[in-house]
């Protein structure tokens, strides 16, 4: 007896499935991935904004006088750990002794997964050989506030 109609897939029609199926749902676990990493980097980035931010607070609330101490030595590096993260943060203050100065707060950060976020790539708060991204002499992070402070008086 001779079957007339064969119904059903074959093996081959089985196995191009399933690999459809695999490359599909690979794509959307790499996009979950991905998703995540943005998530904790969002998280840091706030956490250093926020540390740089308590930076500036106490740059404005020192004496006019002592401002551009803020730019020399120990004073200009500073570092602050956060859910288990190091910030590493770099000061920088313009037009000393003058009135107005501008100060920059720049926090640099290392991701859990081993990416450095801000151009200090080895987190000690001095711009080495090959850090400088965008040869303005300073090193720059996502994390970084500019901001004037003035002569109170």
């Amino acid at each position: 007896m001779k079957l007339l109609h064969n119904k059903g897939f074959t093996l081959v029609e089985l196995l191009i499935a399933a690999m459809v199926l695999v490359v599909a749902i690979c794509g959307i676990l790499a996009t979950y991935v991905t998703c995540f990493e943005t998530v904790v980097t969002s998280q840091n980035l706030r956490t250093a904004i926020d540390v740089a931010q308590s930076k500036i607070d106490q740059i404005r609330n020192a004496p006019f006088g002592v401002i551009c101490t803020f730019n020399i030595g120990p004073n200009n590096v500073f570092t602050a750990n956060v859910g288990g993260v190091t910030y590493v943060g770099r000061i920088y203050v313009d037009n000393c002794p003058n009135d107005p100065v501008t100060v920059t707060v720049s926090v640099c950060w290392r991701q859990k997964g081993g990416r450095v976020i801000g151009e200090d790539r080895n987190l000690n708060g001095a711009l080495n050989a090959g850090e400088d991204g965008d040869g303005n002499n300073r090193i720059d992070s996502p994390a970084q506030i500019v901001t004037v402070v003035t002569a109170r008086g």
